[in-house]
């Protein structure tokens, strides 16, 4: 009975080797949080995409200058997207953004904006 087990031990063993050198050779592929990430775009190609569902695409236009009066998100996103002269605190009193200061003529008519030094466009041009 004793060989009897030792057998069985050694066929056990030589099995387990055997299955390890099979599985040995099979690769698996990455799993998800270990496959390498694409390289990112340049920031000329970097595009945020958001889904407003129920605005259409001729809602929403962020031409500051242009956007439609039906658009109801348009002004908010304008408004997120460009900064301004001036804007709003909690009291919606007017506050300087890029100017530093601004004054109205006497008649009301003028209006003088100071605009901060530093100002720059996106693209890294003085704003002048």
């Amino acid at each position: 009975m004793n060989k009897r087990m030792g057998m069985r031990w050694h066929g056990m063993i030589l099995l387990a080797a055997l299955a390890t050198m099979l599985l040995a050779g099979c690769a698996l592929p990455p799993l998800p949080w270990q496959a390498r990430s694409p390289a990112p775009l340049p920031d000329a190609q970097q595009v945020l995409r958001i889904a407003l569902p129920g605005i259409s695409a001729s809602q929403l236009a962020l031409d500051p200058i242009a956007f439609p009066a039906d658009g109801a998100l348009t002004p908010l996103m304008v408004s997120l997207t460009y900064s301004t002269l001036l804007t709003f605190d909690a009291g919606l009193r007017p506050t300087p953004s890029l100017a530093t200061r601004y004054s109205v003529s006497a008649d009301g008519l003028r209006y003088t904006f100071h605009l901060r030094p530093n100002a720059r466009f996106a693209d890294g041009a003085p704003l002048t």
